[in-house]
């Protein structure tokens, strides 16, 4: 066959090959679709199996492994905004701090760590040659409206440490806003003394501590009342009630408010199902959410009913009788102080006092009559004050600088006070000898 001849017979089997190539191209893609497809669908099923395994099995672990949820009674109430932002319903003290939280307050950052406290997270194990003093008390220990190295608790720590260079100390703040003196005694026997703290510093808040702590319930939110049973102490309203505007208890809320997320609804053949009530979720927020697995939850792990049978052995759900007069409010507040620093020297500890004026008595340079009986009567106690009216006058600092706003102390007036405090300590003979130790 010549050239010529064979010439037309191959360019027909190139023309043929060349319109045989994009169909076998179609064909691999058509392929590689099903091929994805399937596996696409192999994976939504293996997940859906797996996520079906997980709530199988923790439907088992509440259904034979079931804890004692407490009836928790509701009631119509909204807690402040602020309290939404950095607290949480609790079972025992009416609320407590919201773990791993950072918000922005007041144009200030404040920071929670993994125990629902502002400052570091420390071990309940005390280092050697470190001493250790927990604040305890309301907003003003807390930090209202300062930046995380602004509160008392912390500026404590630095003038210790670094300017006056007198030993190593660290520092726990339980302040929570809005807590009686009640509250902050609570706080102090199940959480404080597991620190091991060699001292304990109460801020007494002029303002409002005795009214709080002789009451059940206090800035639209139930919380503990503590009082008097056959002459010794009881601690009623347990678990207070809870205010309907308290969403913390839900899964859901407490994702959306840490991390800015909210948890979806799925929708399955026809049917939604709500993640934040799965068999997962039903498990840890039935359980305390400091023992769940992420320590972006929390990590505390206090027992505060145990702690109140092992220190006044009364627990009570129902609130206790109201007390009828004012005199009897500061008479229970001024006792309560006073089994803060019985339990704290039973305990090895220094117990002391941060005592805020009124802002109006600080301006008109004239101390209210409740405040100085309140002092009166735990100076003649045996209770060690620092008492800031009368060294805001030493140091001539005025009104306006001393405080920041709702009576509370600015950061310059927290200085003031964490300065005092610290002289005093290192100054007494038992700092020195916690030193040489």
């Amino acid at each position: 066959m010549t050239h010529q001849q064979q010439e037309p017979q191959d360019s027909k089997q190139y023309q043929d090959s060349q319109q045989t190539r994009p169909a076998s191209a179609v064909a691999k893609i058509k392929h590689s679709l099903l091929s994805m497809s399937a596996n696409a669908l192999l994976f939504s099923v293996t997940i859906v199996v797996m996520a079906a395994f997980v709530e199988l099995v923790f439907y088992g672990m509440n259904k034979f492994f079931p804890i004692e949820v407490p009836t928790i009674e509701s009631v119509e109430s909204v807690p402040n905004q602020e309290r939404l932002d950095f607290f949480q319903y609790h079972s025992v003290y009416g609320y407590a701090g919201i773990p791993a939280v950072e918000k922005t307050f007041m144009g200030k950052t404040i920071t929670h760590n993994s125990k629902g406290l502002r400052g570091a997270a420390l071990g309940y194990t005390k280092p050697k040659g470190v001493r250790r003093i927990a604040f305890i008390g309301d907003s003003q220990t807390w930090g209202w409206a300062v930046s995380d190295h602004e509160t008392i608790p912390e500026f404590t720590a630095k003038v210790i440490n670094t300017e006056l260079q007198a030993g190593q100390v660290e520092v726990l703040n339980f302040g929570a806003t809005g807590y009686g003196v009640d509250q902050s005694y609570l706080r102090l026997i199940s959480e404080g003394l597991r620190y091991q703290p060699d001292i304990v510093v109460l801020t007494y808040f002029s303002d409002n501590d005795i009214w709080e702590t002789a009451s059940s319930e206090a800035w639209g939110v139930q919380k503990p009342y503590m009082y008097k049973k056959d002459g010794n102490f009881c601690v009623s309203n347990v678990p207070p009630p809870k205010a309907s505007g308290w969403p913390a208890d839900n899964i859901g809320f407490i994702v959306k408010n840490k991390f800015n997320w909210e948890l979806p609804k799925l929708q399955l053949f026809g049917s939604t199902f709500d993640l934040a009530e799965s068999n997962v979720a039903r498990y840890f927020k039935n359980r305390s959410l400091n023992t769940a697995l992420f320590s972006a939850w929390g990590d505390d792990d206090s027992n505060p009913k145990q702690a109140i049978e092992r220190q006044l052995g009364c627990l009570e759900k129902p609130a206790g009788p109201p007390l009828e007069t004012w005199e009897e409010k500061i008479q229970l507040t001024v006792d309560i102080v006073m089994l803060i620093k019985e339990t704290v020297e039973a305990n090895g500890g220094r117990f002391m006092l941060i005592s805020k004026p009124l802002e109006k008595d600080v301006q008109e340079s004239h101390l209210s009559s409740d405040y100085v009986k309140v002092l009166s009567s735990l100076s003649d106690r045996g209770v060690d004050i620092i008492e800031l009216y009368g060294e805001s006058k030493m140091v001539n600092l005025k009104p306006e600088h001393l405080f920041i706003g709702a009576g509370h102390l600015s950061a310059q007036g927290n200085y003031l006070a964490a300065r005092k405090l610290a002289e005093r300590i290192v100054k007494s003979p038992s700092y020195r000898s916690l030193a040489s130790e």
